[in-house]
C-alpha cells in the first residue's frame, strides 16, 4: 500500500535532532524469571515501554502557520519516499530516502552527526498532521541540481540500534514466545511501543528456556524465522503478525476490528499482484495481493483495509497490510 501526498492544501514539517542516548543503552544483560528481569543491565528492556521524546534542541523546518518560529509560508522543496514490509528479516528490506533542496549549514552539519533521527509530520489543511517517519540519518549525498544543493539522505527506522544493540540475556523455561520476543524488541533503544498480535503462540515455551547472545537484531530474527513470525519497525514502533493469517482463527479475530474502509475519494489506484512464493503443493487457490495506492491515510501494519465491492467491484475485498509506501512531494 502506497500513499501519496499531493495537494495545494497540505501540510508538513521536518525535524532533525539527537536523542541522548548513552553507550550502555546498546547493551542488556540478564535473566527473566517469570515476568521479572534480574541483573539487568541497559534499557530495563521487557519490563518498561521506552518512550524517546523529540530532542529539544532539535532543528524545525514547516509550512505550519501555528509553528511559530520554524514556519516559512514560501515552504521549502523536499520529497520522501519510504517502503517499509513485514517479513522475518523486514529490517533489511527498508528502503527510505529523504531529499531537500538548499538547507541552512547547521541543519546540514546536524544531520551529518552520527545519531542524527529525522522525525517527519504530514497531513492537509483541514485534518491537520500525523508523524508519517521517522528514522535514523545513514547516510548523506550532496549534488547539484541546476542552481540548487541537493541533500539526499538515506534512513532505516530504528538504524543505529540495530547496528549496535547486543545482548546476553537469558529467560527461563515459563517464558513463552510472545513474552521472550516482546522483551527482546523494547531493548532496541529508540523502540517507544510494541504491538504484537500472535495468539497461536501464546503460552508456546522451549525446554530449558531461551538464551540470547550477540546482536539483538539477528537473536530477534531467529525467533521470527523459527516461528513464522513477520515483523517492522514503523516510527519506532514494533509490530508482529503471523506469517500466515487466516481468516477466522484467533490472530485474524483480534485485528479485525482494525479495519480501514477506503471509500472511492480516497483511492488513486488499484492493482493485482499474484503472490505465490508461499503456497504449497496440494493448495489450488492463488493467493491474491493489491497495490493499493491512495492519498495520504491513516493505515498502518496494526490494521486490515477493506475495498468496498460499491467502490470496486474486481477488487473488492479485506486485506492485510503486508508493505507500507509513503510518497510527500512538496
Amino acid at each position: 500500500m502506497t500513499s501519496e501526498l499531493r495537494n495545494w492544501q497540505y501540510r508538513y514539517r521536518i525535524r532533525f535532532g539527537i536523542p541522548a542516548y548513552e553507550e550502555v543503552d546498546y547493551y542488556a544483560e540478564g535473566s527473566l524469571v517469570g515476568s521479572y528481569l534480574l541483573s539487568l543491565v541497559g534499557i530495563g528492556a521487557g519490563v518498561t515501554t521506552v518512550t524517546q521524546d523529540i530532542p529539544s534542541d532539535a532543528l524545525w523546518i514547516s509550512n505550519i502557520p501555528e509553528d511559530g518560529d520554524n514556519y516559512d509560508i514560501r515552504g521549502f522543496d523536499f520529497s520522501l519516499d519510504t517502503k517499509r514490509e513485514m517479513s522475518p528479516q523486514a529490517q533489511g528490506n527498508e528502503v527510505s530516502v529523504l531529499q531537500i533542496k538548499n538547507i541552512s549549514p547547521k541543519m546540514y552539519d546536524l544531520f551529518n552527526t552520527k545519531g542524527c533521527v529525522v522525525y517527519i509530520d504530514a497531513g492537509y489543511k483541514d485534518t491537520g498532521v500525523n508523524l508519517v517517519y521517522s528514522g535514523f540519518v545513514e547516510r548523506v549525498d550532496v549534488m547539484n541540481a541546476g542552481n540548487d544543493v541537493l541533500y539526499k539522505m538515506t534512513m532505516k527506522d530504528v538504524g543505529i540500534d540495530v547496528k549496535n544493540t547486543k545482548v546476553s540475556v537469558d529467560f527461563d523455561e515459563a517464558t513463552d514466545v510472545v513474552t521472550a520476543l516482546n522483551s527482546l524488541a523494547k531493548m532496541f533503544p529508540s523502540v517507544t511501543s510494541t504491538n504484537i498480535v500472535l495468539e497461536a503462540l501464546n503460552g508456546v515455551v522451549v525446554d530449558g528456556g531461551f538464551s540470547f547472545e550477540g546482536k539483538l537484531i539477528d537473536n530477534m530474527e531467529k525467533v521470527c524465522k523459527t516461528y513464522e513470525i513477520d515483523y517492522s519497525f514503523l516510527n519506532g514502533r514494533f509490530v508482529a503478525r503471523p506469517t500466515k493469517l487466516f481468516q477466522g482463527d484467533a490472530s485474524y479475530n483480534k485485528i479485525s476490528p482494525n479495519t480501514f474502509v477506503f471509500e472511492s475519494e480516497n483511492i488513486k489506484s488499484v492493482d493485482f499482484v499474484n503472490n505465490n512464493a508461499q503456497k504449497e503443493l496440494n493448495q489450488k487457490d492463488t493467493k491474491r495481493d493489491v497495490v493499493l495506492t491512495t492519498f495520504l491515510t491513516p493505515v498502518t501494519f496494526d490494521n486490515f483495509f477493506t475495498i468496498p465491492e460499491s467502490v470496486y467491484e474486481k477488487f473488492a475485498g479485506t486485506y492485510k497490510v503486508k508493505t507500507i509506501g509513503v510518497r510527500l512531494n512538496s
